[in-house]
């Protein structure tokens, strides 16, 4: 079986974040968000300039996309829930921790990324924070790991001494794995033993079944193709840990929120109605509106993967919990992200969005 060297920390595909390169330690990838997230900072204090202060000027917000996805920021102006904010599309992105990047250095007012990425730069010192939730996992929609169905691997433990791969390192698909393992019994020591290796999510059901990798972590249209081709078998899911969650959320500065709480606020509260309404309609119906949006937006992607879609994993809408993120605590301390237990409010505000369904929206 062709071996991946340990730890493998390259950069793939479009991901336009900058490469590590091989050889690194899975930790030292983890802690170079951290280095990039100091880089950020000083970008943000001496490097942002004109575009940043340009956008500041008016009510457009700048984002970077997602191939084949509709945002619910897009999904909210399709809608008509945020009239006086102007979105301008800057690029596409394929990395949450990537996607934060870019409003870290103040190249994009919002971005979105898995909760850990979020405490991940804000312990790193940038001042940003969750806004909103834009995604999450429940029994339709969840992040899983999956092993050839003729796999003798039945366990976790059978993982040990195995090769793993995901989508990119220190994000969602990591930590769930690293959660999974750690739940299933696994001592940090064991963990390291496993080899954790970034892959483009179109290939991680090939590699599998041609035994390049021993088991893979697989989410959305990549996982939905995958079981219609009944090749893999599912070990497990990140929904069966936690239950119904919200794992991720769309993140803005807050020196721009201070300078633009209109802007701000109508566009939490929009993102906020938008996922509230996707959970009320009809799966077709979303599915429909979803086509037609990235059928006119006119950046060459094929609409058709949109039928897999089945549900935001956001009952409670855009509106976060202290759990949301304090629930990631083992897998952050244990890779020396955190020294001590997590302080959700730093992470986060439910401030923007004016509707208090939970006991955290006063936060």
């Amino acid at each position: 079986m062709p071996s991946f060297p340990k730890g493998l920390a390259s950069r793939h595909g479009p991901d336009p974040s900058p490469s590590l390169d091989g050889g690194l330690t899975r930790r030292t990838a983890l802690l170079g968000l951290g280095s990039l997230a100091a880089l950020g900072s000083g970008a943000l204090l001496t490097g942002c300039g004109g575009d940043a202060k340009a956008a500041q000027s008016s009510d457009v917000v700048r984002y970077q996309g997602w191939p084949q996805t509709v945002l619910f920021a897009e999904l909210a102006q399709d809608l008509g829930y945020i009239p006086h904010v102007t979105l301008k599309h800057i690029g596409s992105t394929t990395s949450g921790p990537q996607d934060i990047q870019t409003v870290a250095t103040g190249d994009a007012e919002i971005g979105h990324a898995f909760s850990g990425a979020v405490i991940k730069l804000v312990e790193a010192g940038i001042d940003i924070r969750g806004v909103s939730n834009y995604y999450g996992s429940d029994d339709e929609t969840f992040v899983g790991v999956f092993v050839d169905k003729k796999s003798p691997i039945t366990s976790p433990r059978d993982l040990i001494g195995k090769t793993v791969g995901m989508n990119t390192l220190g994000a969602h698909s990591e930590a769930f794995l690293y959660e999974f393992l750690s739940t299933s019994g696994l001592n940090a020591q064991e963990i390291s033993d496993i080899t954790f290796v970034p892959i483009p999510p179109s290939d991680l059901e090939i590699s599998i079944i041609r035994g390049h990798l021993d088991a893979g972590v697989i989410d959305g249209i990549a996982q939905d193709v995958a079981m219609d081709h009944g090749t893999l078998r599912t070990l497990g899911r990140d929904v069966d840990l936690f239950g119904s969650f919200p794992a991720g959320q769309m993140v803005m500065r807050q020196e721009w929120i201070d300078d633009h709480p209109e802007t701000a606020a109508e566009l939490a509260q929009g993102v906020d109605r938008a996922i509230r309404w996707a959970n009320d309609q009809p799966r077709e119906a979303v599915v429909e509106r979803f086509t037609r949006i990235v059928s006119e937006r006119d950046r060459g992607e094929d609409p058709s993967p949109l039928k897999y879609w089945k549900s935001t994993g956001l009952p409670r809408g855009g509106v976060m919990e202290s759990e949301d993120f304090s629930r990631w605590e083992t897998w952050l301390r244990d890779n020396h992200i955190l020294n001590g237990p997590p302080s959700p409010r730093r992470y986060f505000t439910n401030s923007l969005i004016h509707t208090t369904p939970s006991k955290e929206a006063s936060s």
